[in-house]
Order: C-alpha cells, then sequence, then structure tokens
C-alpha cells in the first residue's frame, strides 16, 4: 500500500500535464501583442467577444450585389455623334515668304457609336494655310474610321502666323474641337543680277532664276527705273523687256541691275 501511495503523486502529476495540453488546444495562437492570428491561406480574422482575434479560414468580406438588370454595355457609354482630331496641332516650321511647305496630315477619327457623314475639313481661318482634302468626299465613317486630309502653309510675310480648323464633334449644335494650326514666315532672299549693255547689245535681259514678277525691281547706272512705260516683265521667256522710248532706256555701256526674289518651283495646292 504504501509502494502505491508512493507513485501517487507522480501519476498526478502526468494527469495534470495531459489536461493542460489538451486544454491549450482550445485557445488562439498569439500571433502579436494584439492577440491576432496570422492566415497564411487568405481566410479572414474575426474579433470575438473576449476582444480576440478568430481565425475563420476561407470566408470573404461582403461584395456588393449587381442587379444584371443594371449591367451596362460599354458601347452605350459612347455618345452618338463624336470626332476627335489627331493629332492636334500641325508646325510648319519656317518658310520663305511666297514658298510653300511640305504637307501635313490631320485626320479625323469617329468614337461615336453612329456612322457619321463626314464633309471634310473647312478652310482654315488664315489664307496662310491650305487645305486638301479626299476626293472621294463625302465619307461615311463607322465606329474607329478615319479620314486624313492634307495641310500645307505658304507664308505671305515673314512673321509667326498661327490659325486653326475648327469641326463640330459631338452631333448637331454640340461641342467642337479643333486642330491649331502653326508657322513662320522666313524674308525671301533677294536675288541680284547684273548686265552691261554692250554697244549693239539688246534690249532684253534674262534673268538667271524664275522671278516672283511682283517683286522686280530694275536699276539703270544705280537708279531705280519704274516700270511705267519704261519696261515689262515677261513671265514666259523670265526676261526684262526695255522699250526704246522709256526715260530710262540704257545707253551703250550702261550699268542694268535687276533685284527680285526668285519664285519657289511647288505647284500651288487646290482646296
Amino acid at each position: 500500500m504504501k509502494r502505491c501511495s508512493a507513485l501517487n503523486p507522480l501519476v498526478g502529476l502526468a494527469v495534470f500535464a495531459m489536461a493542460v495540453a489538451v486544454a491549450g488546444c482550445g485557445f488562439s495562437e498569439a500571433g502579436d501583442d494584439t492577440g491576432v492570428q496570422h492566415d497564411v491561406n487568405g481566410g479572414v480574422a474575426h474579433r470575438s467577444d473576449s476582444g480576440t482575434e478568430d481565425f475563420m479560414p476561407g470566408e470573404l468580406d461582403e461584395l456588393p450585389v449587381v442587379d444584371s438588370e443594371d449591367d451596362v454595355d460599354p458601347i452605350d457609354d459612347v455618345v452618338s455623334h463624336s470626332l476627335r482630331v489627331l493629332p492636334e496641332r500641325l508646325s510648319f516650321g519656317q518658310v520663305t515668304e511666297g514658298c510653300f511647305s511640305q504637307l501635313l496630315q490631320a485626320c479625323v477619327i469617329n468614337i461615336g457609336r453612329d456612322t457619321v457623314e463626314w464633309m471634310g475639313f473647312p478652310s482654315p481661318e488664315n489664307s496662310a494655310f491650305r487645305v486638301r482634302n479626299p476626293r472621294d468626299l463625302p465619307v461615311l465613317l463607322a465606329y474607329g474610321e478615319i479620314s486624313c486630309s492634307d495641310f500645307r502653309f505658304s507664308p505671305d510675310e515673314a512673321k509667326l502666323i498661327e490659325s486653326e480648323v475648327t469641326i463640330e464633334s459631338e452631333g448637331l449644335g454640340g461641342s467642337l474641337t479643333s486642330v491649331a494650326l502653326l508657322g513662320t514666315g522666313r524674308p525671301a532672299p533677294t536675288q541680284r543680277d547684273i548686265y552691261r549693255r554692250g554697244e549693239q547689245g539688246m534690249s532684253i535681259y534674262y534673268l538667271s532664276k524664275i522671278a516672283r514678277p511682283e517683286t522686280i525691281k530694275v536699276f539703270v547706272e544705280g537708279t531705280e527705273c519704274l516700270a511705267d512705260g519704261n519696261w515689262r516683265f515677261d513671265e514666259s521667256s523670265n526676261a526684262v523687256f526695255f522699250d526704246r522710248e522709256g526715260t530710262c532706256y540704257p545707253a551703250p555701256g550702261a550699268s542694268i541691275e535687276v533685284k527680285y526674289h526668285p519664285a519657289c518651283l511647288i505647284s500651288s495646292i487646290v482646296e
């Protein structure tokens, strides 16, 4: 009996240890100082009445309910008539007075859900800019389709010149969109052709470059000779003809100087 009683304290200790171990399985493990266990599998932590958070695996946050009748087709968000211009600005750089720039393109794209009858870009507000629309206008543009036109710059004076072309972008009476036009006129170079009339020289002087008629000035012995009744310019031969009855008809051995701006050998653009 004494032997059995001697073992009782050891058995008691073992039973107590097992009881503590089993009881520990019912508690949440503290992951940090707040007593919250962190999920590594995507679950959601919930706070219990005791102030701790119990881990509930697989439970998601509540999502808003979407009524299928309220679903909107993306195309319904597109206005019925809407046009956009690309690019929104054309810069032609520096161009000599009276000359033409290279052609630049601007395009209009239909971003509305309805087909649009496109009539082309109107003429720019400043006549230094010209537009050439496609020959097959009007054209029908469905959603996403584009039509492009050519623009050209020809300054008539040496300065910065700006303009724009505006079109209606959204239906009748809707908002407007535009393409800005920018270019700088550069002073035209002056050509000087110098001659000396011989004893039997003719009264015709052919110019070395094709001239812009309105820029021609004629000097005889350093004095300007006005055209009226004294000389004329013939474009077909690109030559100055002196009138023998004129007041400044060159005498034998006289020096003749013709100043002018060379013409640009680029055909004009048709609107």
